[in-house]
């Protein structure tokens, strides 16, 4: 609605002050003066249009890593999974109820070092039955507790955008790291409040 009012005032703005200015002077000065309004109003539009098909670039890119992997990690973990060990090909069953599952939150600057902390941890692959060609997971196993770690490797697709944008503006990349966080976070309340519980089993944490 806020976008609405916006867009329709920016629209006729122009041609509500030009009809004023045309009924106090010459109409053609009122239309000229509409003319170069209404040129400053369309490259506004042009530029908020812009402005917003950029923020929204880091919220996309949090609804893909949470539809393309927490989504499918979360089915396969609501029932008894299976769990195999890349290293020893060892089969673990998984109770759900002690598995829960931290998603790292790193800066720009540890994005490669973040990826490397969590390809050091012990590989799985996670199978709801034995059809099942499996997910791809980091986990660390403390007796019956499993904890899956995992790092948002769309991240990297997001710096590499980020370079090209803003260069070396800090500011301006930390803002859309922020919202790419902030979005996955939204998506993760939005469907615990809908009655998807197990998703509170998820966290996002500074560091391992």
């Amino acid at each position: 609605m806020k976008k609405i009012f916006i867009d329709f005032f920016l629209t006729f703005a122009p041609i509500t002050v030009s009809i004023i200015v045309s009924n106090q002077t010459k109409v053609i000065y009122g239309v000229g003066i509409g003319l170069i309004l209404a040129l400053m109003v369309t490259s506004l539009l042009y530029k908020i249009r812009i402005q917003r098909k950029k923020e929204i670039i880091p919220e996309v890119l949090a609804s893909g890593y949470y539809l393309n992997f927490i989504t499918p990690l979360l089915l396969r973990l609501r029932s008894n999974a299976i769990m195999i060990e890349e290293k020893s090909n060892n089969l673990i069953e998984v109770d759900f109820s002690s598995t829960s599952v931290k998603i790292i939150r790193t800066s720009l600057s540890d994005l490669s070092k973040t990826k490397d902390e969590v390809n050091a941890i012990d590989k799985y692959v996670i199978k709801d039955n034995v059809n099942d060609k499996g997910l791809g997971v980091r986990c660390k196993t403390r007796g019956e507790k499993i904890e899956v770690v995992d790092f948002p490797n769309t991240l990297f697709s997001m710096q590499d955008y980020f370079l090209k944008e803003f260069g070396s503006n800090e500011k301006m990349k930390n803002r859309y790291l922020i919202r790419f966080y902030n979005h996955l976070q939204i998506l993760i309340n939005n469907d615990i409040q809908l009655g998807k519980t197990e998703l509170s089993k998820i966290s996002i944490i500074n560091k391992l």
